[in-house]
């Protein structure tokens, strides 16, 4: 499995783009990794890749992840952050929508003003979205 995560390093040979994708998320689907491995890995370089399978993969498996999508997006120079937060703003589920007044709350309690704001454009923009 060692061998699959280092395909997500950015600075990696190029591998065709959707085999890589395809490749992650049947891994996913078949339960051999969990969508939170993919989540802002403890290696930054993996970070941008990690965000193109995130992106790539089925709702069904990122109900429970939301909230760390959108921790994700605390910092939008972040690799993969601008890929979670265009992705995030076409999603209208439910699970979002929860997850999203959670974050809210913590970026507040933790007085995060660029969290804040990323979280604000982020709802401008499924709004806007929304018609």
């Amino acid at each position: 499995m060692k061998k699959n995560f280092i395909k997500l390093k950015t600075d990696a040979d190029e591998i065709i783009k959707t085999d890589f994708i395809d490749e992650f998320i049947r891994l996913v689907e078949t339960e051999t990794i969990s969508v939170e491995c993919l989540i802002m890995p403890s290696i930054k370089s993996y970070w941008q890749k990690s965000a193109m399978v995130i992106c790539s993969l089925d709702d069904k498996y990122l109900d429970q992840v939301y909230y760390y999508l959108l921790q994700w997006i605390m910092d939008l120079n972040w690799p993969g952050a601008c890929e979670i937060f265009h992705f995030l703003t076409s999603k209208k589920a439910l699970q979002l929508d929860i997850a999203f007044e959670k974050a809210l709350k913590n970026a507040r309690f933790l007085e995060d003003v660029d969290w804040l704001d990323n979280l604000s454009y982020l709802q401008e923009a499924r709004h806007h979205n929304s018609f």
